[in-house]
C-alpha cells in the first residue's frame, strides 16, 4: 500500500446520502503494488496500480507523473526506475528540499513573527509522542508521552482486521493485550550543560494508558487519562511516584481522539480539562 484516501460514504440504512462527507475511518487504497508468481511460473509479475480520479490535468503534475511512470518501469521490471522520467519530474518528489530534516534544522526554514523567538527544547528520540507539557519551578519540563496512542492495549479494532491501513496505531496492533503493562508514561526532562536543549530524562511514573495531560498537585500530578483521573504521588520525595490514588472514573473513551484531555489551574483553585464527543454521564467521584 502506498497511499490511501478518505472517501464519503454517510449512508442513511443501507442508501448514500447526497453530498455525505468524508468519513475519517473510511480509508481506501488508492495507490499500491502488488507482485505474485503464477502457478507453475518461475518469475514473478508485477502490477503497479494509482487511482487518480478524472482531473485529467493530475496528469501534468510533475510529481504524479514521476511516480506513475517510476510505476510503470517498476513493473516492468527495468533495471533503471527512473528511465522514463525527466530530471523536473524526479526533483518535484523532494519535499522539503534535502528530505526529511532534523528537528534543529527545521527553525530554518520556520518563518517566525519579530515579536518571538522559536528554540528547539526537546525532540526525538528523548521523548516519544508528546501529547502535554508543563514547566515546575526549577525548570524542568515535565512531558506526558503516549507512545500506545491511539490504540493503547487494545489492539487493532475487530472490524478491521485484514485492513492494517485503517486502524494500525500504538505499539502492538495485536488483539488480546490488555492483560500487559501499558507503556504510556510521565517523564521529567533536565537541561544539565544550560544549553536551552533538554538532554536527560527520568521517568517519573510508568504504566499509563492514553494519558493526555498533566498538572502539578502537591507531592505529584494530576493526570488525566479517561475513563479515569488520577493524582501520581511522589510521598518519600525519590523523584518516583509511589502511590497512584484514583480521583474520578467513568470519564467517556469511545473514541480515543475525543476523550478529556488539556487538565489546566483555573484562577478559582479549580482544574479545568476539555472534553471532547466521547462524553460520559456516569462520571463517579473515587473516595479515598
Amino acid at each position: 500500500m502506498l497511499a490511501t484516501a478518505y472517501t464519503p460514504k454517510v449512508k442513511d440504512g443501507k442508501k448514500p446520502v447526497e453530498g455525505g462527507k468524508a468519513n475519517v475511518y473510511d480509508i481506501q487504497p488508492q495507490m499500491w503494488t502488488y507482485e505474485r508468481t503464477a502457478e507453475g511460473g518461475t518469475q514473478p509479475y508485477r502490477a503497479f496500480v494509482s487511482i487518480p480520479g478524472h482531473l485529467y490535468g493530475t496528469f501534468e503534475k510533475p510529481n504524479y507523473r514521476a511516480i506513475l511512470l517510476r510505476g510503470i518501469a517498476w513493473a516492468g521490471k527495468r533495471t533503471n526506475l527512473d528511465e522514463f522520467t525527466k530530471p523536473e519530474e524526479i526533483s518535484s518528489l523532494t519535499y522539503p528540499e534535502g528530505g526529511p530534516q532534523k528537528p534543529a534544522d527545521t527553525l530554518v526554514n520556520l518563518e517566525i513573527h519579530p515579536d518571538f523567538t522559536l528554540r528547539l527544547v526537546a525532540a526525538e528520540p528523548l521523548i516519544n509522542k508528546p501529547m502535554n507539557f508543563d514547566w515546575d519551578p526549577s525548570g524542568r519540563l515535565w512531558v506526558a508521552e503516549t507512545p500506545e496512542y491511539p490504540n493503547g492495549r487494545r489492539g487493532m479494532r475487530p472490524d478491521y482486521r485484514g485492513q492494517e491501513w485503517k486502524d494500525h496505531g500504538g505499539i502492538d496492533p495485536t488483539p488480546g493485550q490488555q492483560d500487559r503493562k501499558a507503556q504510556d508514561k510521565i517523564s521529567i526532562l533536565t537541561d544539565t550543560d544550560g544549553d536551552g536543549v533538554m538532554d536527560k530524562k527520568e521517568v517519573f511514573y510508568e504504566g499509563l494508558e492514553l494519558v493526555t495531560g498533566l498538572v502539578f498537585y502537591k507531592d505529584g500530578v494530576i493526570v488525566t487519562q479517561a475513563p479515569d483521573i488520577l493524582w501520581l504521588r511522589d510521598t518519600d520525595g525519590d523523584g518516583k511516584a509511589d502511590k497512584v490514588q484514583k480521583l474520578y472514573t467513568g470519564l467517556g473513551t469511545k473514541d480515543t481522539h475525543a476523550v478529556i484531555n488539556n487538565p489546566r489551574w483555573g484562577w478559582d483553585g479549580w482544574i479545568y480539562a476539555t472534553h471532547g464527543y466521547s462524553a460520559s454521564s456516569e462520571v463517579k467521584k473515587r473516595e479515598g
